[in-house]
């Protein structure tokens, strides 16, 4: 009998992780950290609702730390068995897992030190760093469109899911009184026409299907809208002699940025000038999308052979350090 139990990311938004359960063969896809108030954070995502070392195995479906965040703390209770992801997903964790645990590092150094006037017992991470950078490198790297073997009986493949790099839908294939049952589970789905990425491909012949609604009820405008947008608030800004604050994740999101402000430059849509981009982690993220061109589009591809590289054009300047970073402010 194959069970399904969903333990996050379920009338939530975070925390993604679902249990399938194939006779005592036990599979978890994803296994996200819970976000929010910080009390209920630690205690959601040290409490697992299952027996840790019961698992066999984990299939993720991309790096983002509300799917992938929670591997160091399973690990650290009794899980050994693999971790399976696309090969930019186990690049990208291999940074968002260690920046996750400085993040929780730096955190409960602030909280602790209220704690220890308060006479209070001190708060621990859910992991440390190296405890992060162990557990990224045990994940176990899968090509796109190419069954793997998960053990019981259950075999899996990846579909590009257009979400972020190296982002992937999962495609379980198990076999259950002599029939073979197909499990779809899309992960974060990205949109059509996005910059950068290919789009999201199509799942056929699936008998269940998880599937995420994070958007379900929105329609987005033309991505084309968006840069056009983006254009006008540069030029007005730039008129009055004003600076452009563009706040975004560093995983996708700045590297999109970066890669239409690169177009807006060439097409003479807005004016040179200095892009700073002030953070380390996207220095690093950014590194890894060079590495993974099989994630790119054809207009990405296109732009890569005519323009070089869409990150590292002349007006763009990284600071990784904490220096660079207060001169920027000033």
């Amino acid at each position: 009998m194959i069970k399904l139990k969903f333990f996050g990311a379920a009338r939530e938004v975070t925390g993604s992780m679902h249990l399938i359960e194939h006779d005592d063969y036990r599979l978890l896809l994803d296994c996200g950290m819970y976000q929010g108030k910080r009390k209920e954070t630690f205690e959601k995502n040290r409490c697992f609702p299952f027996d840790p070392s019961e698992v066999k195995s984990i299939v993720l479906s991309h790096a983002h730390i509300d799917h992938c965040g929670n591997i160091p703390t399973i690990m650290n209770m009794g899980y050994e068995g693999p971790v399976y992801s696309t090969y930019a997903t186990k690049d990208l964790c291999e940074l968002m897992l260690p920046d996750s645990a400085y993040v929780q590092q730096k955190d409960l150094e602030y909280v602790n030190k209220k704690r220890v006037k308060q006479s209070k017992i001190p708060f621990e991470p859910l992991y440390t760093i190296q405890e992060a950078e162990a557990a990224a490198k045990k994940i176990v790297p899968a090509n796109l469109g190419e069954y793997f073997d998960c053990g019981g009986g259950i075999q899996a493949y990846y579909l590009n899911a257009g979400h972020i790099l190296g982002s992937s839908m999962v495609v379980l294939r198990i076999k259950e009184n002599g029939k073979e049952i197909k499990i779809g589970f899309t992960g974060d789905l990205g949109r059509k026409q996005l910059p950068i990425l290919k789009d999201p491909d199509s799942m056929y012949d699936i008998d269940y299907l998880i599937c995420e609604s994070t958007y379900g009820g929105k329609d987005h405008g033309p991505v084309g809208m968006a840069a056009d947008r983006l254009a006008e608030i540069i030029n007005t800004t730039y008129k009055k002699g004003g600076k452009t604050i563009i706040p975004v994740f560093a995983v996708e999101r700045a590297q999109e940025v970066l890669y239409v402000l690169n177009k807006l430059f060439l097409g003479n849509k807005i004016p040179a000038m200095p892009v700073f981009v002030d953070s380390p982690l996207t220095i690093k993220v950014t590194e890894v999308f060079k590495k993974h061109s099989e994630c790119f589009d054809d207009d990405m591809m296109e732009f890569i052979a005519n323009n070089s590289s869409p990150f590292y054009l002349v007006v763009v300047q990284y600071s990784e350090k904490g220096e660079e970073s207060m001169a920027i402010n000033e």
